[in-house]
């Protein structure tokens, strides 16, 4: 990260604080989340990080800040939040977890080149990467696919996967066996296939002499028999699908004779799917890819595509999209049911079958009263847009069960009369997932707490698939900051599970699960504010954030009080709130105590507090790198007392193509201190230079140095601006005849080098650029002595190797020109002075 972290202040209750959920993934659109309720509402908020696209930040009503991120490589990234008000400014950092996206195809590697079905049982294939990625393969969720046989679950090894084929118990003739492997998570993101040749033992007949012996080689394989009597010649041979033609070698009365025969085999292309998902919900458009192989077993890299259809649905034309692979889009129909694809190419055809499962359905439920009395213990629960029949209750302090009515719009909950609380989810019937987990999601019956809270509070976690249908039977490690949990749990058969946290300290408290090489975090705030959170915080990728909004909205949770405590979470269609106790004869209904939440919430946003003073980062940047300058010179003069009217000398051009010049040296260092607007650039660069004049050499050692004030601006997206200030020393050399005769100054000879100092003022700025660990800075000076003499420009990009060690190359082009009064003669020196540069760059914080 080329941004340097913010030297925050003790965080204190009013801070921002991270809402953590499942981490960023690298290239991936996400959302980091801040709980921020007391930020002044005139206060302007701006959002940044190193190696990251940030957007705009959105203020929301519950107290929660929203910024979306885009980072660009895995690893933890630093996020600045900004916060101006009329008092000053102050700025926060938050370490946001980024993990590595999936990257490259895949390569399999059968461990031998055919089978021979009857003979071979089955074949183990080695599947790696096609590149290296961050992201290990143990990480990954391999899903299979074969257009024949059987395919065993991926084993998961130090460098990829082996994955074991089984072929069927017969064919009808050989076959190319097209086996497909993709991430199950991105199926279309790494794609990999393998054609195994299948050969099949098939009965031949051939016409030749009677009693002749005769035996047919057919690629490596042969076989041989004796003809009949009739002439008649059967034998079998294991037929290879990409051997057409095959030699036929007979004898028969010492006479001996040869002959080429067609086999019925090689004749057309084989096509295979790539893995598919077995269900997907209605709607849904998911990327349709089929592998096409030539009759001799190559990739197709030409020539016309298959087509599919589909019993239902729209299919989108196949286009090729890589050696062998077709590719093209599928859309789910509106209704479930099953459907049928269908790839066609020159007479060969392949089938997939695929279920369309209704989408998750998307419910409310309202209790009525919201606040029961003194001994009652039942609540009639009013549902509506769940499936009838599907109300299932979940909560310790339930007695007995949830059961709909006959019309499934009605539900009762009976509470323990011990308990003064209970919470119900109403889960419909939920179809399971026919994918591999791609996202651990989760959210807090109650986000919010009051402080001094030591119950147990109840979580919903869920494993879902891409498609935001839940995983069943998937076992999840668990642990809490600032509370306890159990150890682990497991998903039920509706791919749900839940838990209790119970928080031992007031402050954000965590509960971290993991499950499959997938992440997520549910936070829940013990008093931390008195408004309160609507809906399931949490930061994480958008397509992770919006699978846990869809499943939590099939989820409808209802928190029941009695006595006039806690009450309950309404309305659950939008994003609700937790009410404020109130007094049951008053909170006569939902509406109106929802609407007693929204004025009170309200008024905790009005609050403000005066910003603390600003802060600012500080940091340090040293770079060191060899270069080499080419450069022309020239002086000229007016005059001829002991100076030539002109001396010209070359050492490379390097605007002419002559990339070789003087070796030299440069130096930088940049220092901004914190909690100032200033910072601090100098800079050396030492040549070793040489010159030819009226045939003598001259060589010398050039160092030219500056120092002074760098003035950073306010960064924009990924352009970090600056302006500089400084003050410059040059040397600057003047050559005169050696020999000069006043009396004949056409028999002057010889050179001799002087050297003259100029100092002089130096102004410009320039942009930096972060993209990821590399930083393109792109510079503009001019040095004034006291007219402008010299003009730079300068392109640098730096890559982050290590957190404090990066490489460094540049090139500047710099243009010189200077007056000097020799008495009595004036000369005038101009040059060319460019570099080409390479280093290290060392990084301090």
């Amino acid at each position: 990260m080329w941004l340097s972290l913010a030297i925050a202040l003790p965080a204190l209750a009013a801070d921002p604080l991270l809402l953590p959920g499942a981490p960023l993934q690298a290239g991936q659109p996400g959302t980091v989340e801040l709980w921020a309720p007391d930020l002044p509402s005139d206060a302007r908020l701006k959002a940044h990080a190193a190696g990251a696209r940030v957007g705009a930040v959105e203020r929301l009503d519950d107290g929660r800040l929203r910024v979306p991120v885009e980072p660009g490589q895995a690893g933890p990234l630093a996020l600045a939040l900004q916060v101006r008000g009329p008092e000053g400014k102050e700025e926060s950092t938050f370490e946001v977890p980024v993990v590595a996206a999936f990257e490259g195809g895949l390569r399999a590697t059968p461990a031998q080149a055919r089978v021979v079905l009857g003979r071979d049982k089955l074949l183990e294939l080695a599947i790696e990467p096609a590149r290296a990625s961050a992201q290990p393969p143990a990480e990954r969720r391999l899903v299979v696919h074969g257009s024949v046989g059987r395919m065993d679950a991926p084993r998961s090894t130090g460098s990829g996967w082996t994955v074991r084929w089984t072929p069927p118990p017969t064919l009808a003739e050989p076959t190319f066996a097209v086996l497909g492997f993709a991430d199950g998570a991105a199926p279309a993101g790494m794609p990999g296939w393998a054609a195994v040749p299948v050969l099949v033992e098939t009965p031949l007949r051939f016409d030749v002499e009677p009693g002749a012996q005769c035996s047919l080689r057919a690629g490596e394989e042969s076989a041989a028999a004796i003809a009949d009597p009739e002439g008649s010649l059967a034998l079998r041979i294991a037929l290879h699908p990409a051997v057409a033609r095959g030699e036929l070698q007979c004898t028969v009365d010492g006479r001996a004779f040869t002959r080429a025969v067609s086999l019925p085999a090689g004749q057309h292309p084989w096509l295979g799917w790539q893995p598919l998902p077995p269900r997907v919900t209605a709607g849904a458009s998911i990327p349709l890819q089929v592998v096409v192989v030539e009759d001799d077993g190559s990739p197709r890299l030409a020539g016309t595509m298959p087509t599919v259809t589909a019993s239902a649905g729209v299919v989108g034309p196949l286009q090729l999209v890589g050696h062998g692979l077709a590719a093209g889009t599928w859309t789910a129909p509106a209704q479930p049911g099953s459907v049928r694809l269908a790839a066609r190419l020159l007479g060969q055809e392949v089938e997939a079958t695929i279920e369309v499962v209704a989408e998750l359905p998307r419910g409310s439920a309202v209790a009525e009263p919201p606040i029961l009395g003194d001994g009652a213990r039942d609540a009639r629960l009013a549902v509506s847009g769940l499936v009838p029949h599907s109300v299932l209750g979940q909560g310790a302090a339930l007695r007995g069960r949830v059961a709909s009515d006959a019309g499934g719009a009605t539900a009762t909950v009976r509470m323990d009369a011990g308990r003064r609380s209970a919470t119900v989810v109403l889960a419909p019937e939920l179809p399971q997932s026919g994918l591999v987990p791609a996202a651990v999601v989760g959210w807090a019956d109650t986000p919010t707490l009051p402080a001094g809270h030591r119950e147990p509070v109840g979580l919903v976690l869920a494993v879902v698939d891409t498609m935001g249908l839940p995983v069943p039977g998937v076992t999840l490690a668990l642990s809490a900051t600032g509370g306890t949990v159990a150890a682990s749990t497991r998903t039920d058969s509706a791919g749900l599970a839940r838990v209790a946290l119970a928080p031992v300290s007031d402050g954000l408290l965590v509960v971290h699960a993991t499950a499959a090489g997938l992440q997520g975090s549910v936070p829940v705030l013990v008093g931390l504010a008195d408004g309160a959170l609507a809906d399931a915080p949490g930061s994480g990728p958008d397509r992770t954030r919006i699978l846990r909004e869809r499943l939590r909205a099939a989820l409808p949770t209802v928190l029941l009080a009695r006595h006039g405590q806690a009450v309950g979470q309404l309305p659950l269609t939008s994003r609700g709130a937790i009410l404020p106790p109130a007094d049951p004869a008053t909170a006569s209904s939902a509406a109106e105590a929802a609407g007693q939440a929204l004025a009170a919430q309200a008024e905790a946003v009005a609050r403000t507090r005066p910003p603390r003073p600003a802060r600012e980062e500080a940091w340090a940047r040293f770079a060191v790198a060899a270069a080499t300058v080419p450069h022309s010179y020239r002086l000229t003069s007016d005059g001829d007392e002991g100076l030539p009217a002109e001396v010209v000398a070359d050492q490379g051009d390097l605007l002419r193509g002559q990339v070789a010049g003087a070796p030299a040296l440069h130096l930088r260092a940049v220092v901004q201190p914190a909690d100032l607007p200033l910072g601090f650039d100098a800079r050396l660069q030492g040549r070793y230079e040489g010159y030819v004049v009226n045939d003598e050499g001259f060589t010398r050692l050039d160092l030219q140095g500056a120092a002074g004030l760098r003035v950073p601006l306010p960064p924009t997206g990924i352009a970090r601006p600056y302006l500089l200030g400084q003050f410059e020393y040059s040397r600057v050399p003047v050559f005169t005849y050696a020999d000069f005769r006043e009396e004949n100054p056409d028999k002057a000879t010889g050179a001799r080098l002087l050297t003259a100092g100029v100092p002089g003022a130096r102004l410009g700025g320039g942009v930096g650029l972060v993209l990821g660990d590399l930083l393109v800075e792109v510079e503009g000076t001019e040095t004034l002595a006291p007219w402008p003499v010299q003009t730079r420009a300068e392109v640098g990009a730096e890559y982050a190797l290590a957190p404090l060690v990066g490489l460094r190359a540049g090139l500047e082009l710099g243009f010189r020109s200077f007056r000097f009064d020799l008495d009595p003669a004036e000369a005038r020196v101009t040059d060319q002075q460019h570099a080409l540069s390479f280093g290290l760059l060392f990084l301090l914080r």
